[in-house]
């Protein structure tokens, strides 16, 4: 939704007589115009070529002070200016970012779809299909005429066709045409020859345009009138001669349920509220009109022709604004905007009356009627305007959305407010934000300039607020203010500036000797000169203040286009006459390296901010948490934005800095989904966070934002008659010598074992015997996977390698003897429980749960791949119990990419191969991903299960990690009670197991609200105790069974905070 007015308008219509105002106001272009000119609209506004000032010729400026730089000084500035023109691209993409509002077609399609107050059922072979009267009288003549002989409420009406061939899904398709005018993807598809002798039959509809105009003008088929009154609804209080008769007028408006329903939830809920009260009946049974009061203090009457006007057509006409008597604006109205501009005028400017419009708008929850305000109101930003939009934008009535164009169009259009009496109405805080940003366009002398400009006009108002102005109409009084600059305090200006003054990047000011510079530093405003004023070398000072270096003077300069355009004219002239720029070294930018020691600088970096751990929990509770089908749907949007050919450019340049790239790429996401900006942190968790408690970093995955020419994949023909998941898998990736449960995925390690933590010798007496396997396994040679989209055109390589998760990967190159060989030791090592067996049945099937670490899964899924290709034979996925599952319901599919980095499930596979080596025709596997759970959802899988864990023909495998501790895990429960950290985890470990020994679903539920313990496998195991609790109930199954937790280990002694760990325990459920 877009608006626009006339240009002759003026904002500041005070001198305009009243009856030229009307004639002044414009109409809001029509959506479907406004998705070509909209755009181009807010094009000249923000990216238009800037207008250099005259008085100064930046390009000569930068020239000159470049002139002794060498070519590669040159070129690194200038990759600096490329990667911000990049970052600035995608910048205004997240500062235009909104949801689009619902247009009438796609309304009343809605409508369609979920029978808000129908009024009429149609049976047609059979099939009852609730509609509305008054569309489908406005819009077929054939509908008309059959409606008109059952004029009663909810009647049932027999539809016959002549047309032959006409069955439910074409009448269907028939009904949402005639609702939208279009026909949609949801009718499949639709015989157009037939469609159009349907037409000739029943009479072919105006367009639709015209057929709702023709029920907003005429008011034919109205069933509802919206009615304008006083204040709790009097309508004889008597005022002064607002009228002939002495009463307060009201205006009464008729219009239709179906409309308002369909684009109202404010006005749809009033009518399903008034339905279920019996109102609405009561109304039927008189044959009378519903009346919707609306109170005139709240909503002005004299918007309501033009809030009707765009929920029926899609346009905000302001020429509707009724004017005249009893129209006027009441005090106690949605329309703020007069206090805030503190003008004193008794009536509103055409941009006020926009601001309260929008108000109203945001009050009925009408979408478009809120961004065609929006859209005015950008019409209409200048100079002269933007002091009080800033103002309003930034109230909590106020938009988002314009408060951040209004800030966008400050900083494009800074260098003429240098000069300008607007200046001194920025409020501080307006001008600080401006300053911070990297796309302010001016010199950074111009910046000096306008900051000195405005603290001196602060000063003088303040002067002239204290000393109260004698003779105020006398020339005496204009000497006084012309003698106001003389008399101006540097003191009192130093106060003034102390919070402004630090966002002006002194070392960028050129010439570096200029006057204005020079004079402030005289009068001892500027605290910090510039560096090369410092002393030293001053060339070397003034050059890498603007280009990185080892010395530690770089400010990131501004992208200012003019000395953008001529440092790239520059260049282009030395590249024509040296080849030395064919030398320069192509240094990444720093923060994109990422860290190789275990991760934790970075991560004590984003938590330094925060005293404690509760503090970052109370910041998480405050930002209101999508759903999870929200949560998937930005998740997807956020990867299509990313594989774009602008975000590929801009991560491809050395200078970029891919934090700030995701960070502008998820503020658009969030906002286009229409929620708040700290919603932006929650989606980078969601993106790049380990379900069980590890983290990814921007920089650190950033293999994902590589284009994919930078990534050698080899191409393999897919199976197209059943899917395999081959293990190993790809080979591209980089080496890694760490524990896979402990390291974040996708960061890149030091080859040296001794650094970790979690190396072999440390953990060869004290782990479990799977996660000692598990351990010697990542530290053969073990190297990363990258995810994302590279998952899904990963190859199947010749070579085969065992993906166990966390990013790490076990090649087994050597041969399939190397492999066996392992495997024995590794299983060798195991302590017997119970034994010697003198007899062994073995399991016809093997369930494995694991828990996902990188979906977002609100119930359980199913694999799509018909078998596992393990290094020593494949393994069959049981279709038939996959079939049984399905039919159940609630389990959905998780495709072959998902499937190759979730390592929960495949890293129990060659333990399941090695073991059952004997029978591996006799045995079919059964993985299941189970996503995030509440307890009811974990007692209905564990219902569904239940049956199958009483079969002994079946062998329950349910795969977790105990405590995840540590900042990287965002977890650090200490109990000092307990005695050290590591002490502390085992008993709050301890607690759980001794919880889930006791197969008491409850009391497992409580421990994990209770402690918060990141148990990776606490929704598995949660399924596994609801089955076997199940069970337990039954009648009919008189089996006795324990739970006994057979070994605990963890990674490492925790001994301080900045440590981490993760623990690992074994358990049997036995049946006796």
């Amino acid at each position: 939704m877009g608006a626009s007015l006339s240009n002759e308008i003026a904002i500041n219509a005070e001198n305009v007589p009243f009856s030229d105002q009307i004639s002044m106001q414009g109409v809001v272009r029509e959506r479907r115009k406004l998705k070509m000119a909209g755009f181009t609209t807010l094009r000249r506004k923000f990216i238009r070529k800037r207008r250099c000032s005259k008085s100064c010729d930046h390009g000569r400026v930068i020239r000159e002070f470049v002139s002794n730089w060498t070519p590669a000084e040159t070129r690194s500035l200038l990759e600096e200016y490329e990667a911000l023109a990049t970052l600035k691209d995608l910048t205004i993409q997240a500062e235009l970012a909104r949801p689009p509002a619902a247009t009438y077609k796609q309304d009343l399609s809605t409508l369609y779809d979920f029978k808000y107050c129908t009024d009429v059922d149609l049976i047609f072979r059979g099939a009852c299909f609730p509609v509305h009267r008054a569309i489908l009288s406005a819009r077929c003549s054939y509908f008309r005429e059959l409606l008109a002989n059952y004029p009663s409420y909810d009647a049932q009406i027999c539809v016959d066709l002549d047309t032959p061939s006409i069955d439910v899904e074409m009448f269907s398709a028939l009904l949402r045409y005639l609702y939208t005018g279009d026909i949609g993807p949801k009718d499949g598809d639709v015989d157009l020859a037939l469609l159009r002798r349907l037409g000739d039959e029943l009479g072919t509809p105006n367009h639709f345009e015209q057929d709702l105009r023709y029920l907003l003008d005429t008011g034919d088929y109205a069933d509802t009138v919206l009615v304008f009154s006083s204040e709790n609804m009097v309508d004889f209080r008597r005022l002064s001669n607002n009228s002939e008769f002495g009463f307060r007028p009201k205006l009464e408006l008729n219009c239709h349920k179906a409309i308002l329903s369909a684009r109202s939830p404010f006005f749809r809920n009033l009518i399903q509220r008034r339905s279920r009260s019996g109102e609405e009946h009561t109304e039927r049974v008189l044959h009378i009109q519903s009346r919707i009061m609306l109170d005139d203090s709240v909503i002005p009457k004299r918007y309501a022709k033009v809030l009707l006007h765009a929920i029926y057509l899609d346009t905000v006409d302001l020429s509707l604004i009724l004017r005249g008597s009893g129209c006027t604006s009441s005090a106690g109205s949605l329309g703020e905007v007069e206090a805030l501009t503190n003008t004193g005028r008794s009536r509103p400017t055409p941009l006020e009356e926009v601001m309260e419009l929008y108000q109203i708008g945001r009050f009925l929850e009408l979408e478009i009627v809120t961004q065609g305000c929006e859209d005015l109101i950008l019409e209409w930003l200048t100079l002269e305007t933007l002091p009080a939009v800033l103002r309003w934008g930034g109230q909590p009535h106020g938009s988002a959305w314009v408060y951040r164009q209004a800030k966008q169009f400050l900083c494009e259009e800074f260098s003429q407010l240098i000069n300008s009496p607007v200046l001194a109405q920025i409020d501080k805080e307006h001008l600080i934000d401006c300053l911070h940003s990297d796309f302010l366009q001016a010199s950074e002398l111009e910046v000096l300039q306008a900051v000195l400009n405005w603290a001196e006009s602060k000063l003088i108002k303040s002067m002239e607020d204290r000393e109260p102005i004698v003779m105020n109409q006398t020339p005496y009084s204009v000497n006084r203010k012309n003698g106001r600059k003389r008399d101006v305090s540097d003191v009192e200006m130093r106060e003034i500036l102390s919070d402004v003054l630090p966002y002006v990047r002194m070392d960028h000011v050129i010439p570096p000797n200029h006057e204005i510079l020079n004079q402030a530093i005289r009068r001892g405003l500027v605290s910090a000169p510039p560096s090369h004023m410092i002393g030293g070398d001053q060339h070397y000072s003034r050059v890498y203040a603007w280009i990185r270096s080892q010395m530690g003077l770089f400010v990131r300069p501004r992208l200012f286009m003019p000395y953008y355009e001529e440092i790239k004219t520059i260049v282009e002239e030395q590249m024509a006459h040296s080849a030395d720029l064919l030398k320069v070294r192509r240094v990444h930018y720093i923060p994109d390296i990422a860290n190789t020691l275990y991760a934790d600088s970075k991560l004590r970096t984003a938590y330094s901010s925060q005293s404690s751990i509760n503090e970052m929990l109370s910041y998480s509770s405050s930002v209101p948490v999508p759903d999870n089908a929200t949560m998937n749907a930005m998740i997807k949007r956020e990867q299509k934005l990313k594989s774009a050919p602008s975000c590929h450019r801009a991560m491809c340049l050395s200078r970029s800095s891919r934090r700030e790239i995701n960070r502008q790429i998820r503020l658009r996401v969030v906002r286009e989904f229409n929620l708040p900006d700290s919603v932006a942190d929650l989606l980078e968790n969601a993106c790049t966070k380990c379900y069980c408690g590890n983290t990814i970093s921007d920089e650190e995955n950033s293999t994902n934002d590589l284009p994919m020419s930078q990534t050698s994949i080899e191409s393999y023909p897919a199976s197209s008659t059943q899917h395999v998941m081959t293990f190993p898998r790809s080979t591209f990736q980089r080496r890694s010598k760490r524990l896979p449960a402990v390291v974040p995925e996708g960061t890149s390690y030091l080859n040296d074992v001794g650094s970790s933590s979690c190396s072999e010798s440390q953990l060869s007496d004290m782990m479990p015997d799977v996660a000692m396997a598990t351990a010697n396994m990542s530290l053969a040679q073990l190297s990363l996977t990258s995810n994302g989209s590279l998952s899904r055109v990963r190859a199947r390589p010749a070579e085969l390698e065992l993906d166990l998760g966390d990013g790490a990967v076990a090649s087994f190159r050597r041969s399939r003897r190397e492999l066996n060989r392992q495997l024995d030791h590794w299983l060798s090592s195991a302590v017997l429980s119970h034994g010697p067996a003198r007899a062994i049945i073995a399991p016809q099937r093997i369930f494995i749960l694991g828990p996902s670490h990188h979906v977002r899964l609100s119930g359980c899924a199913l694999s799509t791949a018909t078998k596992y290709r393990t290094p020593l034979y494949d393994l069959n996925v049981d279709t038939q119990v996959y079939a049984e599952l399905e039919s159940s319901g609630p389990f959905e599919k998780m495709n072959i990419s998902v499937d190759e980095d979730e390592h929960s499930i495949e890293m129990h596979l060659p333990f399941v191969a090695k073991v059952m080596e004997q029978y591996k025709d006799s045995f079919t596997i059964v993985p299941v991903l189970v996503g995030s759970l509440n307890p009811e959802k974990e007692a209905m899988y564990g219902r569904i299960f239940a049956k199958y864990l009483a079969d002994s023909a079946n062998l329950f495998i349910i795969s977790s990690d105990f405590c995840h501790w540590g900042q990287r895990f965002r977890y650090t429960f200490y109990e000092p009670s307990w005695g050290d950290i590591y002490q502390s985890i085992q008993t709050l470990d301890r607690t759980a197991m001794d919880t889930i020994e006791t197969l008491n679903p409850p009391a497992f539920t409580e421990y994990l609200r209770k402690y918060s313990n990141t148990i990776c496998g606490r929704h598995p195991i949660g399924i596994l105790i609801q089955a076997a609790h199940h069970l337990q109930k039954m009648a009919s199954v008189k089996t006795k069974m324990s739970l006994k937790f057979l070994k605990y280990a963890q990674s490492s002694k925790c001994l301080n905070m900045s440590d981490s760990s993760v623990s690992y325990a074994a358990a049997a459920l036995v049946f006796e």
